[in-house]
This record gives C-alpha cells, structure tokens and sequence, in this order.
C-alpha cells in the first residue's frame, strides 16, 4: 500500500492530508481511486474509509492517550422494521461509491456518496450523500 502525502494550508489552518489504495497505486491528490483519505492537524488525526462508506473510522487526539476515540465508524443509518424486528441499515456497511476530497482556501472537503446497506450486506433504494468539511482550528461541519 502506497501513501500520497501533500499539505493543504488555508486562512488559519494547516492539515497534512495522506491518500492510500489497496493496489498501492498513488494520486495526485484529487481522492480519485482512493480507499483511505487520513486528514491530520497539530490537535488531531482523523482517518475516513472507503470501504466504510466514506465515514471517518479513526479520531486520534494528539494530547491524550493515542487511541481510537470511535468505538465504530461515525456514519448515517436508516432503519426498518421487518417481521417484528429493527434492521439497521447503514452508510458504514457499505463500500462509497463516490469518495474524494477538494482543498480551497476555506478548508478540506471530503465527499462520500453510495446506498445504504446492512451487516449482510442487504441494500435498500435509499442513498446517502455528505460532504465533511474540516476548516480552521479544528472545525468540522457535516
């Protein structure tokens, strides 16, 4: 697996973001064809998959103890209920369809796009569409 690193600085902030794919094939920087986007600031180092639907998997704080803050993946979920049981179904149990990022001068945009699926990988005709949009200082918005 081959990492392409590059830093991405704007009005007040600074992230060092990382690409890798699984061939081991790296991009110039455009998120196209990659599986792992890694966004990392002097406070934070937050990692998103692909193959978890885009959503971030991994949230490390630099001043604390180092480890995974995320018990699971932080990702969208549609329910139904079916023969009296409660189905989740959800963005980080699927593979993105869609998964890039863009740097402006305001910040870091990563893009995530696909179907929800479940643990069995089951699909429903529902989609998710998000954009988390990491700015200064440690601002995200989603």
């Amino acid at each position: 697996m081959q990492r392409n690193v590059f830093a991405a600085l704007f009005d007040g902030g600074l992230y060092r973001i990382a690409e890798s794919t699984a061939a081991g094939h790296s991009h110039a920087g455009d998120g196209n064809g990659t599986n792992i986007i890694v966004l990392e600031n002097d406070f934070f180092t937050v990692r998103h998959d692909k193959k978890a639907g885009g959503a971030p998997v991994s949230l490390i704080f630099k001043n604390g103890s180092g480890n995974n803050f995320l018990e699971k993946p932080v990702s969208a979920h549609v329910t139904l209920k079916k023969d009296n049981r409660i189905i989740f179904f959800r963005q980080s149990c699927g593979t993105a369809e869609t998964f890039s990022h863009t740097v402006s001068e305001d910040g870091v945009k990563i893009f995530t796009e696909g179907i929800f699926s479940d643990e069995e990988g089951n699909t429903i005709p529902v989609r998710y569409k998000q954009t988390f949009f990491y700015q200064a200082w440690g601002r995200v918005n989603v």
